[in-house]
């Protein structure tokens, strides 16, 4: 058979020919165009971002990767709105592998970026809802979403893509209240045990609800064993909203939320000797809990305080107290502990949050090299001009608070030192940080180690965190 005589065929073989070329030719130019893309894009004013979004939507699938490796990036940019207009690009282009991605930044103290991530795994799984796995992980995290301390604004983004990706049957939920619209929710999940994976696959914030509110022992059991096998942090600032609510709390609830508390932090509670109102006893656990947070420097931890300070300052700018406004403080010094310098700070770091810790960790950074310059120095000119520096800095504005991590490598110093004017200006640093007298210059070497014993006693007594290292 030759070509010439069958003109379908030829016809269907040259197009297969161009179609292949053109394939072959678009990924090439596509990876290329994507990058370029992307880069317009975050580039734009405000403005223009809906022009260059079309183009970047244009380009199809293809530019899906590209795009999902963005917003798991998402804590280490500050340009949220880049963020959203990269999911709202992968819900126009109904990616189903960016569910990781989106659901990873259903964990972000940023509230906008919740919302859109909620809402757009709402319109990528529009109508799929059922017993498929991936289903199961995406209404878990919507679900844990939902039950999180996020203001109402925000709790409507997963509430809406739950009935969206369930077909849950409300009518017009968009104008629901959030109590009633929740109360649908809850009734279709108890309804529907078989639309969320496997308990120790659910997000705490799930497990925790589960386990304050079912009528079922065993489901409160299995969520509590869930809570304790992952350990996570996260649920600390939950259970503790949760032992407040004396009143609404079963006593066998409470009883397991006070031993979930325990384990998970590694402090008991309620503590040892605080026997009197929920209040008083949850004010004495957070005293010992953040004690220990100070001295956590894992990464663990340090996320944990981290979104600590982030959820403190949205929760006082909802509704300022002086009750939030301490949590604030609570964990802005957490923070001062754990992070060695201002480029440590998270990206993604909210403006506030920056602004609160850029100048004490400026004086913790200094601080800290003249400690150093100083524990090196044989000469006593030289220790002096360093205790200057720390001097300098403690005397600034904020920068009390930041001298007391340095108490006890200032009181270590002054038991071996001989040299009379090196050891009144460590007494006056010592004295001025603390505010409790430390002259140290007047002690006998053989008695000034247990005399700065006693004098670090007095200043634990009034709430300071200090230790002097073995010399």
């Amino acid at each position: 058979m030759r070509l010439h005589r069958e003109p379908a065929l030829w016809a269907l073989l040259l197009g297969l020919c161009f179609l292949t070329a053109a394939a072959f030719g678009q990924e090439a130019v596509t990876a290329a165009d994507v990058r370029s893309a992307l880069e317009d894009l975050k580039e734009a004013p405000g403005h223009e971002r809906t022009e260059k979004w079309d183009a970047v939507v244009k380009l199809g699938d293809v530019a899906a990767d590209a795009l999902i490796a963005e917003v798991e990036g998402h804590q280490q940019t500050e340009d949220a709105s880049y963020i959203g207009w990269c999911m709202l690009a992968l819900a126009e282009l109904k990616a189903e592998r960016a569910t990781d991605a989106l659901i990873g930044v259903l964990g972000s103290s940023n509230m906008q970026l919740v919302y859109q991530a909620a809402s757009v795994l709402g319109t990528v799984w529009e109508g799929k809802g059922g017993t498929d796995e991936k289903v199961k992980q995406v209404n878990a995290a919507l679900l844990g979403s939902l039950y999180s301390d996020a203001p109402s604004a925000s709790y409507l983004g997963p509430a809406l893509s739950l009935v969206k990706v369930n077909g849950i049957p409300v009518s017009r939920p968009e104008s629901m209240k959030a109590d009633d619209l929740s109360a649908e929710i809850d009734r279709w999940m108890a309804a529907n045990p078989a639309a969320l994976p496997a308990v120790d696959q659910r997000p705490w914030q799930l497990n925790l609800r589960m386990a304050q509110t079912s009528s079922d022992p065993a489901v409160q059991q299995s969520a509590i064993q869930a809570l304790k096998q992952k350990r996570e942090l996260g649920p600390v600032e939950a259970i503790l909203d949760a032992l407040a609510e004396e009143a609404s709390l079963p006593d066998a609830v409470r009883t397991e939320l006070a031993g979930l508390l325990g384990e998970l932090t590694g402090v008991p509670f309620p503590p040892q000797g605080a026997d009197g109102p929920a209040d008083e006893q949850i004010l004495r656990w957070k005293r010992l809990w953040f004690q220990v947070l100070k001295v956590k420097t894992d990464r663990k931890h340090m996320a944990y305080a981290w979104r600590g300070l982030e959820t403190s300052l949205r929760r006082y700018d909802d509704s300022p107290s002086e009750a939030r406004a301490k949590e604030v403080r609570d964990f802005r010094a957490v923070a001062i502990y754990q992070l060695p310098d201002p480029d440590a700070i998270p990206g993604g770091a909210s403006a506030r949050a920056k602004k609160l810790l850029s100048k004490p960790l400026k004086i913790k950074k200094r601080i800290s090299a003249a400690m150093t310059a100083l524990e090196r120095q044989a000469m006593a000119s030289e220790k002096l001009s360093q205790l200057k520096i720390i001097d300098a800095q403690v005397s600034q504005e904020g920068g009390q608070e930041v001298g007391v991590l340095f108490l006890g490598g200032l009181a270590a110093l002054a038991g071996p030192e001989v040299n009379q004017p090196v050891l009144r200006q460590i007494g006056d640093l010592l004295s001025t940080i603390s505010g409790i007298p430390c002259d140290v210059s007047s002690i006998r070497p053989e008695k000034r180690r247990s005399d700065l014993q006693k004098w670090a006693e007095t200043v634990r007594r009034i709430g300071l965190p200090l230790e002097i290292p073995a010399a």
